[in-house]
């Protein structure tokens, strides 16, 4: 396991909170490609967090959170399918993450720790909330302010006008 893009949200988060720049071509010196930040800015801001972090923690944090992360989204496209919380699901939930690790996109995001599949998981539990619920959209309005990528399931909730998520989320896309 390499942690490639996991050692550049560290040291973003780290240079936040040196007041480093992220941004600049020749200035920012993040170990990543051209040394400069891909993400936006609150991304950033999250980072800090792991910035706090033991360095000796990180490496079972990353791989524990993102196989949370695969495994809470089976579960819900389990749950969203109609199926019970039951041991049948559960062991299915199971199953299928561990045939997952093997596709080529689970393990390359597990390899470099990337946080891909802990946007995915936030942007499908978002979604998977009652379309009434008061606070539908936060998370994919958060997920987007990460990584601009989940920022098209506005688009999705405009198309299946679900207005009142995608307001949600573009507020919450703003504000942070």
């Amino acid at each position: 396991v390499q942690f490639g893009d996991f050692k550049s949200y560290v040291a973003a988060g780290q240079g936040v909170i040196d007041g480093q720049s992220l941004y600049e071509p020749g200035v920012a010196a993040l170990p990543t490609i051209g040394g400069t930040f891909k993400y936006a800015p609150f991304a950033g801001l999250l980072f800090t967090l792991l910035a706090w972090l033991p360095t000796e923690v990180l490496p079972v944090l990353v791989l524990g959170v993102n196989l949370f992360a695969l495994l809470a989204v089976i579960w819900t496209g389990w749950r969203m399918l109609g199926y019970a919380r039951d041991h049948g699901t559960f062991v299915a939930t199971v199953g299928v993450g561990a045939l997952s690790l093997g596709l080529q996109p689970v393990m390359w995001n597990m390899n470099w720790g990337n946080i891909n599949l802990v946007l995915m998981a936030i942007v499908v539990l978002d979604l998977a909330r009652p379309d009434g619920a008061r606070f539908k959209g936060v998370g994919i309005g958060l997920a987007a302010a990460v990584k601009l990528v989940p920022g098209i399931f506005i688009v999705y909730l405009l198309l299946t006008r679900r207005f009142r998520a995608a307001i949600v989320s573009v507020v919450t896309f703003a504000g942070t």
